[in-house]
């Protein structure tokens, strides 16, 4: 939501930046211990398999999107989005927490 919202202060997204990366990092790193609790031994190589396709999948699929949304907000002859884009492109990815 920071991004949607406050995008003129540059060091707010660098501490946002690494925040989430420490979160991706500890949640990336966590993962592959709980699939292999949950997994029988045999069927460890798919089901870690499985992980990584998916995970690569949400991450080419959250590019795209991003993507789309920033080409639809540039202008014709125009090099960058115009800044409405920036905050349509940041919000499908705010935290939805209850």
């Amino acid at each position: 939501m920071v991004f949607a919202l406050v995008r003129g202060q540059l060091w707010l997204a660098f501490v946002v930046m690494g925040l989430l990366g420490l979160g991706v990092g500890a949640f990336s790193a966590a993962m592959p211990a709980a699939i292999l609790a949950a997994t029988p031994p045999e069927e460890t190589s798919s089901a870690m398999s499985f992980n990584q396709v998916v995970r690569s999948m949400g991450f080419s699929v959250g590019s795209v999107l991003g993507g789309l949304v920033l080409a639809a907000h540039t202008g014709s002859g125009a090099a960058f989005p115009a800044e409405p884009g920036y905050a349509v492109a940041a919000w499908p990815g705010r935290p939805r927490w209850r």
